[in-house]
């Protein structure tokens, strides 16, 4: 980067912002980025991006004119070089794409020094700002250029960003040692500029005294500096909404039986409860009260209950001789009164060989 070299910032204001239409991400989704990532490496090589730069100055400060998406992720405009391409001519072409102007005049874009390099080693979020050295083919190569802002005489600069986006002004103090709210590579350029400024400071080129500010100028009326403003003609906004806007339907809060509800209800409510109850009562009346165990499964009942006893009368048998401890003690307690309650139940079945199984009531709630 030139050190002895002066930054010409021009204000805000000499600059307007429109819209155009959304420009997207080429993936969907972060894991989709790096799987896109893998399959160029493995075709053409290591991904080279580049980035601009674009400084501006607000109340004697400079600032950083950053990219918003949502409300906490920033980005430098800028983004992927094609196969081959000059990183300039790429970086002049991505900023067309990404603030280009929409009337067809050719956007003069004035690319300068680099300052700053960024390699990402594996497929991965983090980037840094050298090569690590046990990495030997890095994953992608970012370039940060500084783009001279100019203006021609007393005519205004016109730049159009997309819908889906928000312009914002970041001054360089705001971004200091502030990886978390802009990341790392955003929060690294005061430290990138400082280098450029030592030697030869920033110039504010205003070019004459500001004049007076209008009385409907928004940064008279308490508006943020960092914020961009955009074209917007309120007249045919207040006619569209007109126009679209569908009339008002009146609230029927003084009729008598607003907020009741409708008598058909709650007759229907009632019949529904009633035809409930009347169901309940004829299947209580069809059912049988008590039902007879055939022979079958009594035999079948049995050999359940013999095979049980089996089963704990060999787990009993393998316990050890000396229970002398309190586990011991309540593993042979439980078992002993498992089969004492399923001797119990197989001589109640074998001395009853007429068995019937009684249904109660069910106690109303």
């Amino acid at each position: 980067m030139t050190l002895n070299r002066t930054i010409n910032l021009y204000p805000l204001t000499n600059y307007t912002f429109g819209t155009k239409e959304p420009l997207f991400e080429k993936d969907p989704s972060v894991p989709a980025r790096f799987q896109r990532m893998r399959d160029e490496f493995d075709k053409i090589g290591m991904r080279r991006s580049v980035e601009g730069v674009l400084l501006v100055h607000e109340h004697g400060l400079p600032h950083v004119l950053l990219l918003q998406l949502g409300t906490t992720f920033f980005k430098l405009p800028g983004g992927e070089l094609s196969a081959g391409e000059d990183e300039v001519e790429g970086l002049k072409r991505l900023l067309t794409e990404t603030l280009g102007r929409q009337d067809g005049v050719k956007q003069d874009w004035i690319v300068e020094d680099t300052i700053g390099n960024w390699w990402r080693p594996n497929f991965e979020p983090p980037q840094y700002p050298y090569i690590p050295p046990h990495i030997t083919k890095p994953k992608e190569h970012k370039r940060l250029f500084l783009v001279q802002l100019h203006e021609k005489g007393n005519v205004i600069t016109l730049f159009a960003v997309p819908k889906n986006y928000k312009l914002v002004a970041a001054p360089l103090f705001e971004l200091y040692d502030n990886s978390q709210g802009y990341g790392p590579i955003i929060s690294s350029l005061p430290q990138a500029l400082c280098r450029a400024t030592k030697s030869a400071p920033v110039r504010l080129c205003t070019g004459h005294k500001p004049p007076v500010p209008k009385p409907n100028d928004p940064h008279t009326m308490g508006a943020p500096a960092s914020q961009v403003m955009k074209m917007v003609d309120f007249k045919k906004e207040n006619i569209k909404k007109v126009v679209t806007a569908s009339p008002k339907k009146p609230r029927p809060r003084c009729k008598p039986k607003f907020g009741k509800i409708p008598q058909y209800l709650l007759h229907r409510k009632k019949d529904l409860a009633m035809q409930k109850e009347q169901l309940i009562e004829e299947a209580a009346q069809h059912k049988p009260r008590c039902s007879y165990v055939s022979q079958e499964e009594r035999v079948e009942l049995l050999r359940g209950l013999k095979k049980n006893w089996e089963k704990l009368q060999q787990e009993y048998q393998s316990l050890p001789l000396l229970t002398d401890t309190v586990p011991k003690m309540i593993r042979k307690a439980k078992l002993e009164n498992n089969l004492k309650q399923l001797e119990k139940d197989i001589l109640t079945i074998e001395n009853n060989p007429y068995i019937y199984i009684y249904d109660e009531e069910p106690k109303e709630a």
